[in-house]
C-alpha cells in the first residue's frame, strides 16, 4: 500500500468512503478491459458472460475472458440463482454512486443497455430476453 492511499484512508470520514478508496485502487491495478468489464458489471445485480456482451458490446469469446477475470476479483462472489455473478453489495454501491457523480453519461448507456438486455418487465423479472446473450 502506498503512502499516498494510506493517507488518504486514514483521512477518510466514512466507512463507505474507505470502501470506496479501496475499491478505487484495486480498480486502478486492473487493465484497462477488465477495468471496463467491473465498472459495466457493477450495473445489474448480477451477470455472466452474456450480459459483459451486451453491456460492454463486445465478442462472446472476450466477453468470456473477462468474465473469468472478473470472478478473481475478491468483491465478485457468485450469484446462484442465476448462476452468474455479482458485484458484492456494499462496493457496488460505492461503484454506482462513483458513477453517477463523476462519470454520468457512462452511468446512462451501462443502464440503458442492461435495461435492453433483460426482459419486458423493466428487468425486474431478472431472466435475459435472450438464453445466452443479449
Amino acid at each position: 500500500m502506498n503512502n499516498d492511499l494510506l493517507t488518504r484512508l486514514q483521512a477518510a470520514q466514512s466507512d463507505e468512503e474507505r470502501s470506496w478508496l479501496a475499491t478505487e485502487a484495486l480498480l486502478n491495478t486492473l487493465s484497462t478491459s477488465l477495468q471496463a468489464a467491473a465498472w459495466a458489471a457493477a450495473i445489474p445485480h448480477w451477470f455472466n458472460a452474456g450480459i459483459l456482451v451486451a453491456l460492454l458490446d463486445c465478442p462472446m469469446a472476450e466477453a468470456q475472458t473477462l468474465y473469468a477475470g472478473l470472478q478473481d476479483l475478491p468483491f465478485v462472489e457468485p450469484f446462484e440463482a442465476r448462476q452468474g455473478h455479482n458485484i458484492h453489495p456494499a462496493t457496488r454501491a460505492a461503484m454506482l454512486d462513483h458513477l453517477w457523480r463523476e462519470r454520468r453519461k457512462e452511468y446512462i448507456t451501462l443502464s440503458a443497455r442492461a435495461a435492453a438486455c433483460f426482459d419486458g418487465g423493466g428487468g425486474q423479472s431478472g431472466r435475459l430476453s435472450k438464453p445466452t446473450t443479449c
